[in-house]
């Protein structure tokens, strides 16, 4: 599970309504199962599959769904160890038959669905896309555990069908994805019962290797087809059974890193598109000329807060994700605020996370001609607070040496991090982003070295 804010309420809804199923089934509640199912059939309103026409997801009707979770009383009746070892939804996929990832997708879509229908009013809030009031569709509330729809709410409708956008972070691809029982089976499974199997006295599936210099029997192996063969690993039965008998395996498995967020051009690929090295730089080229050619001032204040959201957007995608446009403080000044939520795994955000509050990323953009002073940094640190974030960018054209020691003043009284970013800093980023002999892969956050730069100037009394 990713450990940002957004995923984590995610993951309560989830558990939680996973533990009511759980508990249906150790108490032999066979109606109340039912009743928690009810709602699950497919949801099409994401548009993640590749069926064209009408869905053919992995299941439609939500008597497939009882039947799917109506397996886990069978597995209860036969061994509650087993039963045991199914501690969160997700296992279901590994033991329990006609479950795959599209349905522990299209379950999760189906719980969540409120918080994808916040996100997008927030997505459609950003890029001005018109919404529509209209009953929610079945969500799980946590807090209640139940079923709930929500009258009224805003939701994307086009051409009369309702659409939900998923933060793209969270969005994932058969190819670049390892949490699977196919991954297991081979590489986790398979390989422990290789060892057992060599310590397996007069074992039929012990093969000798070519005789070494001064060996007189060759080194003993077993391969992994004849496990395969013989002990019918594939069969989610016996991955169960498996598991129960060595649950230290697949906790090691779960440990593993198993996603990671798309990148552009991984984007790309999977939806059977190309974006070239040469494409991905020009793309960043233009960026850098587009920041350029916009004057300072107030006149293009608008045109500037919009390029920057955008800018922000691409930058720091993924670490930074689920952008929300505030709403004014005062409505006499024209501005444009923005919070991202802080989801990073890895690099200079994630560091972030152990060192101070900053589960939120708060954004001020200032087209200022004239260096800013304090009621800029006044507005941005007035939005911090210790239990959602304490660090802010203010974001700007230029500034001054004086910026940067109130910047490092706030830093040292309150331990608050106003981060300066300024069109040198951003340009210098984006140079950092392109794809070259020395930089081949835009995962590995080169441009993240200004940030750390900046922070050390920051952090420190003089300038």
């Amino acid at each position: 599970m990713k450990n940002d804010v957004w995923s984590k309420k995610c993951d309560d809804i989830i558990s939680d309504f996973f533990r009511n199923i759980y508990e249906a089934v150790e108490l032999n509640k066979k109606i109340k199962l039912k009743n928690l199912c009810l709602n699950l059939t497919e949801p099409n309103e994401t548009c993640l599959g590749r069926s064209k026409g009408e869905p053919r997801g992995a299941f439609k009707s939500n008597e497939s769904m009882v039947e799917i979770f109506e397996q886990l009383f069978e597995i209860k009746k036969i061994d509650s160890k087993q039963f045991a070892s199914i501690k969160v939804l997700s296992d279901m996929k590994f033991y329990v038959d006609g479950v795959g990832n599209d349905t522990i997708s299209d379950i999760v879509t189906t719980l969540i669905r409120r918080q994808l229908l916040i996100y997008t009013k927030n997505q459609c809030d950003l890029y001005g896309i018109p919404t529509e009031k209209r009953t929610s569709k079945p969500f799980w509330n946590e807090i209640t555990s139940r079923w709930e729809k929500e009258e009224d709410i805003e939701q994307l409708i086009i051409s009369g069908k309702r659409i939900l956008l998923v933060p793209k972070n969270i969005v994932f691809a058969e190819g670049y994805y390892t949490f699977t029982k196919e991954q297991f089976v081979q590489h986790d499974m398979l390989s422990y019962l290789q060892k057992i199997e060599l310590q397996t006295p007069n074992s039929t599936l012990i093969k000798h290797r070519a005789p070494k210099k001064n060996q007189t029997v060759g080194d003993p192996f077993v391969t992994k087809e004849s496990l395969r063969d013989r002990d019918k690993v594939d069969k989610k039965k016996n991955i169960l059974e498996f598991s129960s008998k060595y649950p230290e395996i697949m906790n090691n498995f779960k440990d593993k890193e198993h996603f990671s967020s798309l990148n552009i051009i991984e984007f790309f690929e999977i939806s059977n598109n190309e974006l070239t090295d040469s494409q991905y730089n020009e793309l960043i080229e233009a960026f850098i000329k587009t920041l350029k050619k916009i004057p300072k001032g107030k006149m293009y204040a608008d045109e500037y807060h919009e390029f920057i959201l955008g800018l922000l957007t691409f930058i720091f995608y993924p670490s930074l994700s689920n952008p929300k446009k505030e709403t004014p403080i005062d409505n006499k000044r024209k501005r444009i605020d923005i919070t991202y939520i802080n989801t990073a795994d890895k690099g200079f955000f994630s560091n972030l996370k152990s060192e101070i509050t900053s589960n939120y990323i708060y954004v001020e953009c200032k087209n200022y001609s004239s260096s800013i002073s304090n009621p800029e940094f006044d507005q941005l640190a007035g939005r911090f607070n210790e239990s959602t974030s304490k660090v802010g960018m203010l974001v700007c054209r230029e500034c001054d040496n004086l910026a940067f020691e109130r910047a490092s003043g706030q830093f040292r009284r309150k331990n608050e991090l106003l981060l300066i970013i300024t069109d040198e800093l951003l340009i210098g980023m984006l140079k950092n982003m392109k794809l070259t002999e020395l930089n081949t892969d835009i995962s590995l956050l080169a441009h993240e070295k200004h940030l750390y730069e900046l922070k050390r100037k920051t952090e420190v009394e003089k300038y």
